[in-house]
C-alpha cells in the first residue's frame, strides 16, 4: 500500500505537561513544516530541532530534510500496517522539541535615537471631515463585492504550506503563489456555525484592508471563497508577530522605531477614518528588513 498525498499524518508533540496534537497531510511531511509547526505552539523559545521516539522508545534527532526519511520509513511504515489490520486506533507520531538560546529581534534598524524622536515629536492627529454615515457603509459593500469577485486568487492560484498561526478568528498558513512564486499568508475563516458579529468582523477585516495601503499595514492581496470558507490573502512577515518578543530585552533604538512604526501606521489609519480598536503585541508584525506593521481588523471600526 502507498500512502497517498492527502493521508493524514498524526503528531504529538510533548514539551514538559504540554501536551500539543497535530495533523499533516503525507505530502507536506517535510522537516522545515514540522519544525514552523512546533514553532507555532512554542512561540516563546527558539526550537532548532526535534527528536521522535522510535520503537524502542529511544530518542532520534532530527536536524535536516535528509534526517527526515527515516521517520518517514518508520512511521508510514506503522500506518501500513495500521491499515492492514484495521486498527481503530492511531497512535500519533511522538516528537519532542530541541531548545536552543532565547532569540532576539532581529530587524535591521539605524541606531538614531534622535530621529526617532525627532519623528515622533512630528506626528499629529489627522484633520478631517466626516461623510454620512449612509454613503460610508455603501461604500463598504461595494468593496467586499469588489475583492471577492475580483478573480484574481483561487485556490488554483495558491500554493498552500504550513499552517504559521491559530487564533480566534481562523488559521493561518504560509502560502505561494503558483504564477508569481510570492510568499503570502493566507487566513482561512469558516462560515459554518459564525454569529452575526463574527460574520460583521469578517466584513470589517476585509473593509479595512481594501481601504488601507500603507507600509505600516499588511497589504491585502485578494480573498476568495472555498468550501464554506472564506480565505484572505495577505503579505507574509516573516519574523510573526511581537507577542513571541515579549519578556526579552530588546535594544532602546529598535524599541523606537517599533513605536513609531505603530503610531504612523495609526495615524494613516485615522486618515482613514478606520480605528483599530484592538492593538495589541500579537496583531503587529514584523519582518528581517526592519519593517513593522499593523495587522487583524476584525473589530476596527469605520
Amino acid at each position: 500500500m502507498m500512502l497517498s498525498p492527502s493521508t493524514p499524518i498524526y503528531l504529538r508533540l510533548k514539551y514538559r505537561n504540554n501536551v500539543y496534537d497535530f495533523s499533516l497531510t503525507a505530502d507536506l511531511f517535510h522537516y522545515e513544516t514540522i519544525l514552523s509547526r512546533i514553532q507555532t505552539y512554542l512561540s516563546k523559545l527558539n526550537i532548532i530541532c526535534f527528536q521522535y521516539e522510535d520503537d524502542d522508545r529511544d530518542l532520534v534527532s532530527v536536524k535536516s530534510e535528509l534526517e527526515i526519511e527515516p521517520i518517514k520509513e518508520f512511521y508510514f511504515n506503522y500506518l501500513k500496517q495500521c491499515h492492514l489490520n484495521q486498527y481503530e486506533y492511531i497512535e500519533p507520531l511522538l516528537i519532542h522539541p530541541v531548545e536552543g538560546p532565547r532569540h532576539h529581534l532581529q530587524l535591521t534598524l539605524p541606531n538614531d535615537n534622535l530621529s526617532v524622536l525627532s519623528d515622533i515629536s512630528q506626528i499629529r492627529s489627522p484633520i478631517f471631515e466626516i461623510n454620512s454615515r449612509n454613503k460610508l457603509h455603501r461604500n463598504l459593500e461595494e468593496n467586499v463585492f469588489n475583492i471577492l469577485s475580483s478573480g484574481q486568487m483561487s485556490m488554483l492560484t495558491v500554493e498552500y504550506f504550513e499552517q504559521i498561526g491559530n487564533g480566534n478568528s481562523g488559521l493561518v498558513h504560509r502560502c505561494r503563489e503558483r504564477n508569481t512564486k510570492r510568499i503570502v499568508a493566507v487566513k482561512i475563516i469558516s462560515l459554518d456555525y459564525q454569529k452575526d458579529e463574527k460574520k460583521q468582523e469578517i466584513i470589517s477585516e476585509l473593509n479595512a484592508l481594501y481601504a488601507l495601503h500603507s507600509s505600516y499595514v499588511v497589504q491585502l492581496y485578494g480573498a476568495y471563497f472555498h468550501e464554506n470558507s472564506i480565505h484572505i490573502c495577505t503579505e507574509y512577515m516573516n519574523r510573526g508577530s511581537l507577542e513571541q518578543y515579549l519578556g526579552l530585552n530588546i535594544p532602546e533604538n529598535v524599541l523606537g522605531r517599533i513605536t513609531l512604526s505603530i503610531l504612523k501606521g495609526l495615524v494613516y489609519m485615522w486618515q482613514k477614518k478606520i480605528m483599530h480598536r484592538d492593538l495589541k503585541p500579537s496583531n503587529v508584525l514584523a519582518d528581517s528588513s526592519g519593517n513593522i506593521k499593523l495587522c487583524d481588523f476584525g473589530v476596527s471600526r469605520i
